[in-house]
């Protein structure tokens, strides 16, 4: 039913005298308000809660700092036990992370920009520290100046563990991925230089064998020259499949050493002895000087011999007809509270090795460019090994139209 024209409709919270509010709708409207504000508080502080963040209000001019939301979940300080002021917070902040979080901020105060962004290092109440995002908007006067900032904080520390957890496994995985390539590689070198540097001697003792069974050919005397030439093809190839072990055993660290002590000064003897028919054939001009009354050393013989040969014969590989290469044992500089080491090196007049090349001399099977060299790319590669699991280190120095000299220290036999 509708309502006469000349009636009114009835409103409880008005006064038909004067039409002002009464007081009881005053009181419900305040309950009511309050009710509404903090529900929003609840939600606002929930909302904070679950994404792991609070928010500030600052006032740059007093430095005045007021808090909202999730302070406790973040830092582990209730709003009230925090001081309100911005020096509180910048002194949690990580020493390393506060030039360039605080020049963010003002740079974009100097800059006219609408706000900044920072992700630094805060210390939670228990001492350690989380990584944070900061994130804020400027409020400025007519002028410019800022006046105000509003801005958040969230915690991003397990995104930030996630991301470097991610960057390692990418980072292994491309360790790993290199590794094969590189496995591959080596596996292709060595094939190649299996095919080609036994492929020479092998092609030797097919002929001579040949030479030897073919029923046309007449006996002759130069049978024992052929028989020789096997003989030096055949110590050629167990010489290369040596090298091959040994680089097996280095890389897994299986090579043993049967030490003993060992005279140097004989050492040296059986060098000089082995190499003079060398040197001669090439024309190199070959001495081998040792210091006098060296100590012994304890070392494995044969091994030493073994580093001895491959730097020596690489030595007369490269010295031209008419250079030197010199074969030195001396006592070394005396390392503290230790006896003096002996200390060994292979010198050549040569041409040098290049600053191309210095970086890879010791990688295996690493050759210097088609015309320099020819060989497995093993000897000086396996030196180095050597010398390593006998406790030393080798060492190089050279200069291009002077030379090479190649050097390593023995710990003298203390027994």
């Amino acid at each position: 039913m509708a309502a006469d024209a000349g009636d009114q409709p009835s409103n409880p919270s008005r006064d038909p005298s004067d039409g002002v509010t009464t007081s009881s709708t005053l009181e419900k409207r305040t309950v009511h308000g309050e009710a509404a504000l903090r529900a929003s508080d609840e939600r606002f502080r929930l909302a904070s809660q679950a994404l792991a963040a609070f928010l500030y209000d600052w006032n740059p001019v007093t430095n005045q700092l007021q808090w909202f939301g999730g302070v406790e979940e973040i830092l582990g300080f209730k709003v009230d036990e925090i001081e309100a002021d911005a020096g509180w917070y910048q002194s949690r902040v990580h020493p390393d992370d506060l030039s360039r979080a605080w020049d963010g901020v003002w740079t974009a105060f100097e800059t006219g920009a609408p706000g900044y962004s920072n992700v630094y290092r805060v210390q939670h109440r228990d001492g350690h520290y989380m990584t944070v995002a900061d994130r804020s908007h400027i409020v400025r006067d007519d002028d410019g100046n800022p006046i105000r900032v509003l801005g958040g904080v969230s915690d991003i520390s397990e995104r930030i563990r996630l991301e470097g957890e991610r960057a390692r496994l990418l980072q292994r995985e491309r360790q790993a991925r290199n590794a094969a390539e590189a496995a591959s590689r080596s596996r292709d070198a060595l094939l190649s230089i299996v095919s080609h540097d036994l492929g020479n001697p092998l092609s030797t003792i097919r002929v001579c064998a040949g030479a030897l069974l073919d029923p046309d050919a007449p006996f002759v005397p130069a049978v024992r020259e052929v028989a020789g030439i096997i003989d030096r093809a055949v110590t050629l190839m167990q010489s290369i499949l040596d090298n091959l072990l040994d680089r097996a055993r280095l890389d897994a660290g299986q090579l043993s050493l049967d030490l003993k002590p060992a005279n140097v000064s004989e050492i040296i003897s059986v060098m000089k002895a082995l190499f003079a028919p060398v040197a001669m054939a090439s024309s190199v001009h070959f001495s081998a000087e040792c210091e006098a009354a060296l100590p012994d050393i304890m070392v494995d013989h044969q091994r030493l011999q073994q580093i001895l040969s491959n730097l020596l014969g690489n030595a007369m590989k490269f010295t031209p007809a008419g250079g030197r290469v010199v074969l030195s044992a001396r006592l070394g500089d005396q390392e503290t509270g230790e006896p003096p080491p002996v200390r060994f090196a292979v010198s050549d007049t040569g041409p040098g090795i290049s600053g191309e090349d210095l970086p890879h001399i010791f990688d295996w099977f690493w050759q210097a460019p088609e015309g320099r060299s020819r060989g497995t790319g093993l000897g000086l590669a396996i030196a180095k090994g050597l010398v390593e699991v006998h406790g030393g280190h080798l060492s190089v120095s050279t200069a291009l139209g002077h030379g090479t000299t190649f050097s390593f220290s023995l710990p003298a036999n203390l027994s």
